[in-house]
């Protein structure tokens, strides 16, 4: 646009000079000076009219505002979704194996490996009952792991030794000979525990001698006749053995001491 202003003014300019020229020339020069004048004039008409015309058509028919190239037009970038994040994977930590040489109960943990499989983990319970679990060794004679009663009061979880009196029939230990068993002691553990006296089932004229034995020293020995019954509590922390036994004394029958829920504590 600019440029079409400076050509056309030119162009007048250039008219008005052939026009003062004209006027100072003889009268020959003078006309064919003014039909150059009049040329140019209509030329410069002719020249406005045709760039007013362009620029016109070039408004309507350019494609709107930020459509296509151009100066001042912003190019649109399409958009893309983010890549989806991989799914989370949980961890895993295998499980502590079981020591080696351990006696009591064990929990099982299954993991979501399937991998590892279930995995077996040392888990002692609390209180460990002895009935519930192996003895090492034993006199060889009757006993009786798990119900039974003192003072017809229950304990579900005992171990009552058998010995007959002098007179009795040779079913359990023969009168003055022990009957015993051992456990060893787990090392979670600290403490012993029990209540001590004869069976509800025993011959009410029955008399027994009860010992408790922790690595082979006597912390409990008494005297029992029908009825009688002690609680006991022991320390065996850093002991290894345990020695449940008893004799008969006097009576006749089947004389049963029943060592009531004893059990590991820690």
């Amino acid at each position: 646009m600019t440029q079409s202003v400076l050509i056309a003014a030119g162009l007048a300019l250039l008219s008005v000079l052939l026009g003062f020229v004209g006027g100072l020339l003889p009268q020959p020069a003078k006309v064919t000076t003014r039909g150059l004048a009049a040329i140019f004039a209509i030329s410069l008409v002719l020249y406005v009219v045709g760039t007013a015309y362009k620029e016109y058509s070039d408004k309507t028919s350019s494609p709107p505002s930020g459509e296509g190239s151009g100066e001042g037009s912003t190019a649109q970038t399409p958009m893309t979704a983010p890549d989806p994040a991989p799914p989370a994977t949980p961890s895993r930590t295998p499980s502590p194996r079981p020591e080696q040489g351990q006696r009591s109960s064990v929990a099982i943990q299954v993991t979501d490996d399937p991998g590892l499989g279930p995995q077996i983990s040392h888990a002692p319970p609390n209180p460990e009952y002895l009935s519930t679990i192996d003895y090492v060794n034993s006199s060889g004679d009757t006993m009786v792991m798990g119900d039974a009663s003192i003072r017809n009061q229950p304990y579900k979880n005992s171990v009552s030794l058998c010995a007959d009196g002098p007179l009795a029939a040779n079913r359990c230990a023969n009168f003055g000979h022990e009957t015993w068993v051992e456990y060893n002691i787990d090392p979670h553990y600290t403490t012993l525990t029990a209540t001590i006296g004869m069976s509800s089932n025993s011959s009410s004229d029955c008399q027994l001698y009860g010992q408790v034995l922790i690595d082979n020293d006597e912390v409990f020995g008494k005297q029992f006749a029908f009825g009688d019954q002690y609680p006991f509590t022991q320390k065996v922390t850093g002991k290894l053995r345990i020695r449940l036994q008893m004799h008969a004394v006097g009576g006749h029958g089947r004389c049963d001491l029943v060592f009531g829920n004893v059990a590991l504590k820690k």
